[in-house]
Formats: C-alpha cells, sequence, structure tokens
C-alpha cells in the first residue's frame, strides 16, 4: 500500500497502477501481479485491501504458457480445458489450463504461425503460418491430419466450420479458401478479394463464410458455390 492515501491497483508493465483508496474500498480485494525474479519465472500475486483492510496475502499463480518469440495468438478448447497458442517461433502449442503445461508436441511450421483454434469437438487444432500453409492436427499426438493446405503467400487465418467438416483459410494472396478437414481438399473456388484477406470464418449453420480484406471491403460468400452472395460490404475513406 502506498501512504498518499491510494492502493495499487493492475500491473502497468513492471511497475503498478495507483487507485483511490475510497474506489478500492468498494471494488474489494485489488490483485497485483509482481514482476519474475532475478532468478527465472516465480510469479506471485498478492491481495491486497486498503489501509483500513485485512493484511496482505500472497498465493503462487501458474506459470505463463511460454514460447520463445512473439505469441500473435491464443485461443480455448471447446471444454475450456486447453488453450492453443500460436507463436512467431514457427510453432503452435497445446497447453492444459490447471497445470500449464504443454500437452502434445509442439505443431511445427516452417514460418511463424499467425492463428490457431480448435475444432467444435477439441480432437483438432487447424493452424495458419507464413510458410503459405494451414495445417490440421491431431491434438493428442501433435502429428498432422492432411496435407498441408496451400495458399501462394501468407496465410493469416483458420478456423473450422461448426460442424468440424471444413476448415477456412484467409491469405495474403487476396484469396480465401474452403477446405474439406479430413482429406485436405478445397471444396469450393478461390474466395477472391482484390487485397490481402486477414480474416475468414463461418456462418453458424456452416453455409456462408465472411472475408475482411485490406480492399475495404468484406464479402459473403456461399460454402458451396463460392460465390458472393451480397454486394461487397465497403467502408470508405
Amino acid at each position: 500500500m502506498s501512504d498518499d492515501n491510494t492502493a495499487p491497483g493492475l500491473g502497468r508493465g513492471i511497475g503498478e497502477a495507483a487507485l483511490p483508496a475510497a474506489e478500492a474500498r468498494s471494488w474489494g480485494p485489488v490483485r497485483v501481479v509482481l514482476p519474475p525474479t532475478a532468478g527465472g519465472w516465480s510469479p506471485q500475486v498478492k491481495t491486497a485491501r486498503p489501509k483500513s483492510g485485512t493484511p496482505c496475502r500472497e498465493s503462487w499463480s501458474p506459470p505463463p504458457l511460454v514460447h520463445s518469440f512473439v505469441v500473435s495468438h491464443a485461443s480455448f478448447s471447446p471444454d475450456g480445458r486447453r488453450v492453443v497458442t500460436a507463436s512467431w517461433n514457427k510453432t503452435a502449442r497445446v497447453w492444459d489450463v490447471e497445470s500449464g503445461k504443454p500437452v502434445a508436441p509442439a505443431l511445427e511450421h516452417r514460418g511463424a504461425v499467425r492463428s490457431a483454434s480448435f475444432s467444435p469437438d477439441g480432437r483438432r487444432v487447424v493452424t495458419a503460418s507464413d510458410d503459405n500453409t494451414a495445417r490440421v492436427w491431431d491434438t493428442e499426438s501433435g502429428k498432422p491430419v492432411t496435407p498441408p493446405l496451400v495458399h501462394k503467400h501468407t496465410v493469416w487465418d483458420a478456423s473450422f466450420s461448426p460442424d468440424g467438416r471444413r476448415v477456412v483459410t484467409a491469405s495474403e494472396d487476396c484469396m480465401a479458401r474452403v477446405w474439406d478437414a479430413a482429406s485436405g481438399k478445397p471444396v469450393a473456388p478461390p474466395l477472391e478479394h482484390k487485397d490481402s484477406i486477414g480474416f475468414a470464418s463461418f456462418s453458424p449453420d456452416g453455409r456462408r463464410v465472411v472475408t475482411a480484406s485490406e480492399d475495404k471491403t468484406a464479402r459473403v460468400w456461399d460454402t458451396e458455390s463460392g460465390k458472393p452472395l451480397s454486394p461487397p460490404l465497403e467502408h470508405r475513406g
């Protein structure tokens, strides 16, 4: 606690923010994450109260999910028990949420991994990479389930359909593709924009895909025919 009528708040970098003591009292305990120790990662969480409250107490928090380079994306499994992370160190990892430990071998690409997400049943993961491919993996063995899903340039994003039978990918090559998640074969013509496509996802019924592009538009497509279902959703300025 500080001596100037303030209470520590959420960490800001390796320092601390401050909340007025009155506001801290109205919020209850304030959690402060302390920085790593000099000898290695030893995260601590202190639960602090204003001066009129009970003394501080300490408890351990789980370790971070560490890669050797930037982590660009992370998402939960459908049951919330695992997390998959994508890193610029050319790997994705599947982790146990409670222990913070990896539960499968690293999922390796030849370039930075830009996104990673689970299938609806949690048994597979799809990754998107700078090596111009997306890959579908078994979450237990860490082995690929299909051949690479190949684009001509960086694949920024990849995700499963709601039934898990399809994958959609979005690429720097100005195309999105819909693939069979079991065979790795495309099931529709390319969905084409005039510039890089950074995002693509299925509708809840799996019959449509929406894409977002640097050409300042989003498009809605039929997943079987690959034809647009509406005029471009255009942003200006």
